[in-house]
């Protein structure tokens, strides 16, 4: 068999881009040869202000369709020949257009008195400059929209007389006429585009003596609805009313209406061993549920059903299961395989396959349940959608026992018996962590203050840090005292209330559940002096503040809350791996004073 493959292409224009838009003078002559592409060989037209223009004695018009030509021409120009002549070639490719801007005017005078003298000079007129921007763009649909500009900051010195308006389709190369409109209309609703194809839009102002620059739009423009299509109805289906030969099913609207409101649904259904589907019927937006009759005694059919609004139709619901008329839809088997694959501190992931059977319908999910082994109560954790086998426990009691079922779920109901798994003991796992990242900073803040800076250890030993343990050593002294604990969200601390002139050494220490890393700290004290540029820090919220006090001998007693007549005291929070001295002093008063 011969194929014949014809090639077509849209109409297209050759011509000299500087007599598109001219300005000439009453008298002149005006000629334009314009050569005509396209396969099959375009169709030629011409127009005068959007009227049909044929070839007269004053305007001659010359087509030559078999050679792709045509040309026009005013020997003696007039100045009633001001006008737009837009060029139309159309072939079964496309249709393309070329307007031609042609002002015709005459040179004017006008006498001015200066002085008793009479000065003849010629007044200045020219184009207008370009209408002001920007050009907007709204009420954009798949096949229209809306143009909005302002009227030129500059009108050349004469009156405005209308504006042009013009689009470009990004994959083609001619810019083509859209419309002409009067002077006092600044806005323009362009219909007919195509939906999805991009656009480029400009507007021009004209006056009497010729055409603007142009003001384009910023960017393209993409036609499309400002709606979509609506999402698919939500399932499972509900099935009721099941005889050998019908059954009744029952869906639920879709999420989202795409913006545009559900006009209607269709059903279809086809028998699990064909490929054909047929429409069962459709329903108004308002009925979600659907008879479906005619069906064949214990054969399996697939069903599926689109939600539609004025945008067009949605993905369908679509279940895997199919369903047999008259097989009564039971409760699924529990879940296989059930299994623990990673025990935490205060997590246990579990795993799980599908049920043996689904019970005739689709699975509507899974529901995870736990206990405490010192209960006899079961706590539900989650329900999960049906393509979720896996899934993490989490917030369980540190060093418990627990034990943890689920079961699988159609719209029946629960499978009568649960996937359990044995009695599962919360470990640690952990280590404590690794010391907080160098460098360590410290800088003094002023004459009693430090401020210390540090980063996060590089793991966490595996259990969530709880924070941090700033400890300080006077460089006279042998004993590390604890200045005290921030939050594992701070890598910052003021300390204040140091001994001006001391020299101080620092660590910090990072701490989880498990216990307290090894310590950051410097080789080099760091001197409390007062700062050159020495002014009060204010308090900050990333950086919070300690006090530390060698000189107050109640601060330590203030903090625990004592009196003066007490003989023991306890101390907690002694770093591990350190070795302690204490000192105990007293201060007694009198009425003369201290002692």
């Amino acid at each position: 068999m011969l194929m014949c493959l014809v090639d077509t292409e849209a109409p297209r224009f050759e011509y000299d881009e500087n007599r598109q838009c001219q300005r000439l003078n009453v008298g002149d002559k005006w000629h334009v040869p314009i050569q005509v592409i396209g396969h099959p060989r375009p169709k030629i037209t011409w127009a005068r202000n959007d009227k049909a223009l044929v070839s007269t004695q004053h305007i001659v018009i010359h087509i030559d369709e078999s050679e792709g030509s045509t040309d026009i021409a005013i020997q003696k120009l007039a100045l009633e020949d001001s006008a737009v002549y837009t060029l139309t070639a159309e072939n079964s490719a496309g249709r393309s257009q070329l307007s031609l801007n042609l002002r015709v005017v005459e040179e004017e005078k006008e006498y001015q008195v200066c002085a008793l003298e009479v000065i003849e000079e010629e007044v200045k007129r020219e184009r207008p400059g370009p209408p002001m921007g920007p050009l907007d763009i709204s009420e954009v649909t798949s096949s229209s929209l809306k143009l909005t500009w302002r009227a030129p900051s500059y009108d050349g010195g004469v009156e405005i007389t209308s504006y042009y308006i013009e689009k470009l389709e990004k994959t083609l190369k001619q810019w083509h006429k859209v419309a002409e409109v009067g002077a006092n209309i600044r806005s323009y609703t362009i219909h007919e585009l195509l939906a999805g194809h991009e656009y480029f839009f400009r507007v021009f102002a004209l006056n009497a003596i010729g055409l603007s620059e142009a003001l384009e739009a910023s960017e393209t423009i993409v036609l499309k609805s400002p709606f979509d299509k609506p999402g698919p109805p939500l399932g499972p289906f509900d099935v009721s009313n099941m005889t050998e030969v019908s059954l009744q099913l029952h869906w639920d609207e879709p999420e989202h209406d795409g913006g545009s409101p559900i006009t209607h649904y269709t059903l279809e259904k086809r028998e699990s061993t064909k490929k054909a589907w047929t429409k069962v019927g459709q329903t108004a937006a308002a009925v979600t549920d659907m008879e479906v009759t005619g069906l064949k005694k214990g054969v399996a059919y697939y069903f599926r059903v689109y939600a539609f609004n004025a945008i067009g139709q949605s993905p369908p619901l679509q279940p895997e299961e199919p369903i047999t008329a008259g097989k009564k839809i039971t409760p699924p088997t529990k879940p296989n395989g059930l299994q623990v694959i990673d025990v935490t501190t205060k997590t246990v992931t579990l795993a799980w396959a599908p049920p043996t059977t689904t019970g005739g319908a689709d699975l509507t999910g899974y529901v995870i349940e736990r206990r405490l082994t010192t209960e006899r109560k079961w706590e539900r954790v989650d329900t999960v959608d049906p393509s979720v086998t896996l899934f993490c426990v989490e917030n369980l009691r540190e060093k418990s026992e627990y034990e943890f079922r689920v079961f699988a779920e159609n719209p029946v109901g629960l499978s009568l018996e649960a996937a359990m798994t044995e009695q599962v003991r919360l470990k640690t796992h952990a280590t404590p962590p690794s010391p907080p990242t160098a460098p360590l900073e410290v800088r003094p803040t002023g004459p009693t203050s430090l401020m210390i800076e540090w980063g996060a250890p590089e793991s966490d030993g595996g259990a969530p840090l709880l924070g941090y343990i700033i400890a300080i050593r006077d460089i006279k002294r042998t004993m590390w005292i604890e200045v005290g604990q921030v939050g594992a969200n701070f890598t910052r601390l003021h300390i204040k209330e140091l001994q001006e002139e001391h020299e101080y050494f620092v660590r910090v220490f990072a701490r989880n559940e498990v216990g307290t890393s090894d310590p950051l700290e410097r080789d080099e004290a760091v001197k409390v002096i007062r700062p050159a540029d020495f002014t009060e820090i204010p308090e900050d919220d990333e950086a919070p503040s300690l006090s530390y006090s060698t000189t107050e001998t109640l601060s330590w007693m203030r903090e625990a809350g004592m009196d003066a007549d007490i003989y023991s005291y306890a101390r907690g929070r002694l770093l591990n791996r350190d070795e302690y001295f204490f000192k105990i002093w007293h201060r007694g008063m009198d009425k003369l004073g201290e002692k």
